[in-house]
């Protein structure tokens, strides 16, 4: 359930961080909605991604970026 409770938040008022042994747990889409870093790449092929997520979001303090 904590897994579950994670995965839908999203720092809104309406599904805030869920917190875990002293971390603040959001969506991972949230974080990183277009994980291109992980894709795996071979010479020669294309890659094509699209965002349609473009939804300002508040983040908390300790979810900020630096």
């Amino acid at each position: 359930m904590d897994a579950i409770r994670a995965s839908v938040s999203v720092p809104t008022s309406i599904k805030p961080p869920f917190t875990y042994n002293d971390s603040e747990l959001v969506d991972g889409g949230i974080m990183n909605p277009l994980p291109l870093d992980v894709v795996k790449r071979n010479d020669g092929d294309i890659l094509v991604a699209v965002d349609l997520a473009d939804i300002p979001i508040q983040y908390p303090e300790s979810l900020k970026r630096p």
